[in-house]
């Protein structure tokens, strides 16, 4: 009707939507009856183990993690110990015109670690350290007895000018640690499993993983300084990582997990921490897990002071 702009506008916008309403419909995906079984068989091993892992006193639990290592990631043959995923990957080069060239594994962990970590050992942690906590046998005050025993747990000596001070690195853990326990035991009272809240526990560890690693190299007679350009300054977290106090005391395969949380290497928990690159999606249950893994490997050490 003449006159009425404001309701014939309303009604033209409703005729478009009318027009050009779509329904969306998702692609659907199947594999292969052979691809699943495989799929389904990992998955199958990643749960019985971790199942079983999660039944143990948390002393076991955390120790089977934390202390030896070669059985985590080697089976044993006639011709020795070897890498669980000696010679599976190859890798392909491109250069800037897409052509590629085939470069054959050289039989070293190093170049299959990414892949075995995310494929199998880290999906048993992760199960592993979920399942404990739902199931009561881990838990904070367990996790901060393992680490108390632990270089550290272990209270050291520096000074501030001339005041000296006696602290261990457990003391700035604590809060991280006790924030990712207690966040996960009232999500799991309250029926919320909501794994994305780990904010401060991974701002807290990853910022302190760096300075435990500063100070194992430090106690151990090695410098973490540099010179350059006439100034000196601490070396970064990825010469750290190549630092010969600790490629002597850690085994390459530990290392390489490291890189693999920290660096840019890898997932680069570290840097993206620093710059605040992570959004809310990014703090998950499977980042925290990495970081607490890592924890628990730097920490496997005692000191003879």
């Amino acid at each position: 009707m003449a006159g009425k702009v404001e309701d014939s506008e309303r009604t033209l916008e409703e005729l478009t939507k009318i027009k050009f309403d779509i329904n969306l419909n998702k692609t659907n995906f199947s594999m292969s009856s052979e691809d699943s079984k495989e799929l389904e068989v990992l998955w199958k091993i990643i749960d019985s183990k971790s199942s079983f892992l999660s039944t143990l006193s948390a002393e076991y639990i955390i120790g089977y993690f934390a202390t030896d290592f070669k059985n985590l990631h080697t089976v044993t043959t006639e011709k020795g110990n070897k890498p669980l995923l000696d010679g599976v990957f190859n890798t392909i080069l491109m250069d800037i015109n897409n052509n590629t060239t085939e470069k054959r594994s050289k039989n070293n962990l190093s170049e299959n670690i990414s892949a075995y970590y995310s494929l199998f050992f880290m999906p048993i942690f992760e199960q592993t350290l979920y399942k404990s906590i739902i199931n009561g046998h881990l838990n904070y005050q367990n996790f901060n007895d393992f680490l108390k025993n632990t270089w550290l747990g272990q209270p050291t000596k520096f000074y501030k000018g001339n005041i000296e001070i006696e602290e261990s690195w457990l003391t700035l853990l604590q809060p991280g640690i006790y924030n990712f326990f207690s966040l996960f035991e009232h999500q799991a009272i309250h029926n919320k499993l909501k794994t994305d809240l780990y904010i401060l526990s991974i701002d807290s560890l990853t910022l302190k993983f760096e300075g435990i690693l500063r100070d194992f190299i430090r106690l151990l007679g090695g410098s973490t300084i540099k010179i350059k350009n006439g100034v000196s300054e601490e070396i970064l977290l990825e010469e750290m990582l190549e630092h010969k106090v600790i490629k002597e005391n850690y085994e390459e395969a530990e290392i390489e997990l490291f890189k693999l949380v920290f660096t840019r290497q890898g997932i680069n928990v570290r840097n993206n921490i620093a710059h605040s690159f992570y959004k809310t999606a990014d703090y998950n249950f499977k980042t925290i897990s990495l970081i607490i893994l890592c924890i628990l490997r730097i920490g496997r050490f005692q000191f003879e002071i």
